[in-house]
């Protein structure tokens, strides 16, 4: 019997992929924050996944005695002493520390890092990975990677080698605030101690096939190397893993696709050469075959799921246009959401003078406003009250609906709506008859807010069928998360690279600091020639946690002190709806010269005479953000600027800045963020930030092949995987995650 509870205790005590990381002791509700929101790690599996982005060869630590010029190297060693100094020309912090060891002494300098001076102190014993070098000031290290050790962690210079008692290969990990590559290792290791059997995945056959080590093997050889090919292995597995699954359930997807159905909502070519016949402009080829693409998804009993990346001013917007006006005349009601009520109002305006003519009635609703274009023509658009607005909807008189989150938003149940519109317990909106959802700038959206939208199919035909909507996303700068889905084959994509004949491209250039007086002299030459100008900041209010420009401060600023002389506005979200309507207005007119404003001008404003753009803080915005913003001037013949004011010149903000200033397009702009900045999770809902391992593949064309071809020759034999629970569960999570039909 004891031997039974003490086996029992064992069970109960080993972790296992889905427990919590909680469950590792010394993971407090604290780290367990920091964890989740800078790492994504939430659990057992998702602490093993995080993989080591590289390692450093600790068998290999030089003396310092033995430093070579131009020499990167490792060393170890102990604080003397450290300071503090700032350069006068560039401004530049400098945090300095003597470091010795058994052989000798050198200076490692950090530059622009003065929190380390807070982090080593006399007496710490540091390990360091960089590069040598010997100048006319004198030599110094500079460290690419460091760490603290604490004494008796087996890490010690001996002769010209290392003893280590450890590995012979030092994992170091992504990192965030508050968890550095050193706890992690200590959490990985702790749960690999810890770790019960883990389930193979993969079928033997494909292991065989693809001569791929098994999967408990290779989970602990990733974070434990003795050898940097064994850790490439490991690697290979992991990937391997990631994808196939990942192909199981896209396929698996398209399979139920495939048996879905969606309205058929056939082409009206003659209705379409009206609709052209009523613009004052031809459309591009991009937008014929675009539109083509669309047209003819939807006229297949399955739902279209397809991007249209598009340049700023390409026509997305027209495109959309002639979708919905093709299927409202055939009796499908569409959907339309926006990511700000400035983009949400300027569609409801622009949708319907176009679609005037054709007595199509379009109704707007966002956080504060409810509107309907008029049932007899000739009437401006009215106010309308929620309650009677779903009830139209539901009846099916209202034909386009445009609007905010507050389309998905899930309303508590109220007595005014029950008496007029019997809603769901979810407080959803529900349609008729809703053939087309479309998603404007993806970026701005979480994926389950788009898998929200994308669900709303509680229309009914004449059969009492239910159908799902066919969805369109459009965007300018795809994230690299759709990109993704377009290589894996659950998203079909449509391309508009086109611009009019008459734009010009936009002169981007990476600004410092202390460049901003230049900056300021820009704007003013604009403004002498007429123009406008924008300054955006990425703060509303000053704050105390974060350095960065503030919108109200710095119109204070601008109009008392910089460009007293000129007519400046104030744009920014937490004005209320009127207050943003008469900036927008005045800088329509004229009336303003110079708006400051924060990222709510990103999409929905498109002032012609605006030739001039300065973004405070770039370094601060996304790339998708910093496209769309420089989007809104040259939007005429004129030429214009986009000025990147950088705060902090790190390395990774640099080179995304840089890529802004060399990509010549949305969907370029989107591959460089890619490879930089990482895609975010494609099993999960972050869409930036540390990659998976199947975003990291992606680039490696032979192993999808390898890996889709694989999936596709087992689930011809076994299409639910019943065969194989473990990979059918895992294959069910990849697709819940993905929100995959």
């Amino acid at each position: 019997m004891q031997d039974f509870l003490y086996s029992y205790a064992i069970l109960q005590s080993m972790l296992r992929f889905e427990d919590s990381i909680t469950r590792l002791p010394s993971v407090t509700q604290q780290l367990a924050r920091k964890l989740e929101k800078g790492l994504d790690i939430r659990s057992i599996r998702d602490l093993l996944w995080h993989i080591p982005s590289r390692y450093e060869d600790i068998n290999a630590i030089v003396p310092i005695a033995e430093l070579k010029d131009g020499q990167h190297a490792t060393v170890e060693g102990t604080v003397e002493q450290v300071g503090v100094s700032r350069t006068w020309k560039r401004r530049m912090i400098i945090v300095e520390a003597l470091v010795s060891d058994a052989s000798a002494s050198v200076k490692v300098l950090w530059f622009n890092q003065p929190w380390i001076v807070q982090k080593i102190k006399q007496g710490t014993t540091l390990l360091l990975s960089g590069k040598y070098s010997r100048s006319q000031r004198g030599n110094y290290f500079a460290p690419l990677f460091w760490e603290t050790i604490a004494q008796g962690s087996g890490y010690r210079v001996q002769g010209t080698g290392t003893q280590n008692q450890g590995a012979g290969l030092l994992a170091i990990y992504p990192e965030t605030e508050g968890v550095s590559s050193r706890w992690l290792r200590f959490l990985v290791r702790a749960t690999l101690q810890k770790l019960g059997g883990v389930a193979e995945t993969l079928p033997e056959t494909i292991r065989r096939e693809q001569n791929l080590m098994p999967l408990e093997a290779a989970i602990r050889i990733i974070h434990t190397p003795s050898q940097l090919p064994d850790a490439e292995e490991a690697k290979r597995r992991l990937e391997f893993e990631e994808l196939f699954t990942l192909e199981c359930a896209v396929l698996q997807s398209r399979a139920r696709l495939a048996n879905r159905k969606a309205a058929q909502i056939s082409m009206d070519v003659n209705l379409i050469k009206k609709f052209i016949a009523t613009l004052p402009w031809k459309l591009t080829d991009a937008q014929r075959k675009a539109t083509f693409q669309i047209l003819r998804d939807m006229e297949y009993e399955h739902p279209m799921n397809r991007l249209l990346a598009g340049e700023v001013g390409s026509g997305k917007t027209l495109v959309a246009a002639i979708a919905m006006l093709n299927a409202a005349k055939q009796g499908y009601q569409s959907v339309l959401m926006a990511p700000t009520e400035i983009l949400a109002q300027q569609h409801f305006k622009t949708l319907s003078q176009a679609l005037k003519p054709f007595r199509v009635r379009l109704a707007l609703l966002t956080g504060s406003s409810a509107k309907v274009t008029p049932k007899k023509a000739g009437e401006r658009w009215i106010k309308i009250s929620r309650p009677k607005m779903w009830d139209e909807i539901q009846k099916g008189a209202i034909d386009i609906l445009v609007g905010t989150h507050a389309l998905i938003a899930r309303k508590k149940q109220d007595t005014r709506y029950k008496k007029q519109t019997p809603l769901k317990p979810s407080g959803e909106l529900q349609f008729k008859a809703l053939g087309l959802a479309i998603v404007d700038e993806q970026h701005r959206f979480g994926v389950n807010q788009r898998a929200r939208l994308q669900k709303m199919h509680q229309a009914l035909n004449l059969e009492r069928k239910t159908w799902n909507p066919h969805f369109l996303t459009m965007t300018a700068t795809p994230i690299p998360r759709s990109l993704a889905l377009t290589i894996f084959g659950d998203l079909d994509l449509s391309t508009m690279s086109e611009l009019p004949k008459e734009r010009v491209p936009i002169a981007t250039e990476i600004i410092l600091s202390h460049m901003r007086p230049r900056a300021y002299e820009l704007i003013r030459q604009e403004i002498a020639h007429k123009h406008q100008a924008f300054v955006i900041c990425p703060l509303v209010k000053k704050s105390e946690k974060l350095a960065a420009k503030a919108a109200e401060e710095e119109y204070a600023r601008l109009s008392k002190e910089i460009f007293s002389d000129l007519r400046v506005g104030l744009l920014h979200g937490q004005m209320d709806a009127r207050e943003k309507e008469r900036a927008m207005q005045e800088m329509k007119r004229g009336k303003i010269d110079v708006l400051v404003a924060t990222s709510v001008v990103e999409v929905g404003i498109d002032i012609p005479n605006a030739t001039i753009i300065m973004i405070e803080g770039a370094e601060r915005f996304g790339l998708a953000q910093l496209y769309q913003m420089r989007g809104r001037v040259g939007r005429a013949q004129h030429p214009s600027r986009c000025l990147l004011l950088v705060e902090r010149e790190g390395s990774v903000a640099m080179r995304r800045l840089r890529a802004m200033t060399e990509a010549a397009s949305g969907p370029e702009l989107a591959k460089k963020d890619l490879e930089i900045r990482g895609a975010g999770e494609l099993a999960g809902t972050r869409q930036s930030g540390m990659p998976d391992l199947a975003m990291q593949a992606i680039g490696n064309l032979t192993l999808i092949e390898q890996t889709r071809e694989a999936a596709r020759k087992l689930l011809r034999e076994d299409p639910f995987l019943k065969q194989q629970p473990a990979l059918a569960k895992r294959v069910g999570n990849i697709s819940e995650q993905l929100h995959l039909s």
